[in-house]
């Protein structure tokens, strides 16, 4: 979710890991985004919902493409070692 460090992008990933979603909380603010993802770990986490926080300028298109994965970012390894942690804990 892109803007999620505040406002309505935060209330959407959290509306999201409410409803059991994992989120990845994406924004230029870096501390707002941990932040974000840290309160739906921390809400949601029994749920099975789980965040990732990311810096990300959207307006930059290879910083869009390397949250996608298709520049072979760490995002990839990310959200495998998230969905690892995630059926763990289950």
């Amino acid at each position: 979710i892109t803007g999620a460090a505040s406002g309505i992008g935060r209330a959407t990933a959290l509306i999201f890991a409410r409803e059991g979603a994992n989120v990845v909380c994406a924004d230029l603010n870096e501390d707002g985004a941990r932040e974000t993802a840290a309160q739906v770990n921390g809400r949601y986490g029994n749920l099975g919902s789980q965040a990732l926080a990311l810096k990300v300028d959207v307006t930059a298109r290879k910083q869009v493409d390397d949250m996608n994965g298709s520049r072979g970012s760490d995002l990839a390894s990310r959200s495998t070692e998230l969905a690892a942690w995630n059926l763990s804990s289950k």
